[in-house]
């Protein structure tokens, strides 16, 4: 029987906030009845316009620390999902906004786990409309 997975109205709402630029990066989680439920959130620290009049390897290494600080926030052995936002250098000198679709499941979680997780991925990456 196929795994049905709900995605709650919070998580649209989290995204939509997260897009309008009030987010780092959010988490998701499966809650135990099936229902994708926003976990946490973290408020936006490094932006498109933080990189006016910055060096590069200041602004590099601020995005580096926030991504070590999401992935140590995750569980060893359970999964999640977070969409996290950055900016990142072009060829061209410009800077440029970037989102990563982040799909956290660990070799230590038990099968129930990664058969759930990996039945939601998609489920989530339509609903909010993330490639």
């Amino acid at each position: 029987m196929p795994i049905t997975i709900v995605v709650e109205e919070e998580c649209y709402q989290a995204h939509v906030s997260q897009t309008h630029g009030n987010a780092q990066w959010t988490v998701y989680r499966i809650a135990n009845d099936n229902r994708i439920v926003v976990e946490s959130q973290k408020p936006r620290s490094v932006s498109l316009e933080d990189t006016i009049g910055k060096a590069a390897d200041s602004i590099n290494a601020s995005v580096k620390t926030l991504w070590y600080e999401l992935i140590h926030s995750m569980p060893d052995h359970d999964g999640r999902y977070a969409v996290f936002d950055y900016v990142k250098l072009q060829k061209d000198g410009t800077w440029t906004s970037a989102s990563s679709f982040v799909f956290w499941l660990p070799e230590e979680a038990s099968p129930e786990t990664k058969s759930i997780y990996t039945a939601g991925k998609d489920t989530l990456k339509t609903a909010l409309d993330i490639s």
